[in-house]
């Protein structure tokens, strides 16, 4: 679920990004930061499984 919400905010961002994305107007690094912000969504959901394999490792220990 929380992979669905991830994945529609990242493809918003993206579509309102693309649609007034001119790459020859903006300068290296504003084009190298938001090539670096597009995935952040994304982390959010890593650091979910994460700690959802973490929880599940010390509940089957304990």
């Amino acid at each position: 679920m929380c992979y669905m919400w991830s994945s529609l905010v990242t493809i918003i961002v993206l579509a309102n990004t693309m649609e007034n994305y001119d790459p020859h107007s903006l300068s290296e690094m504003t084009r190298a930061v938001l090539i670096a912000t597009q995935p952040l969504p994304l982390l959010i959901v890593f650091y979910w499984l994460l700690a959802k394999g973490v929880r599940k490792v010390e509940r089957d220990r304990g």
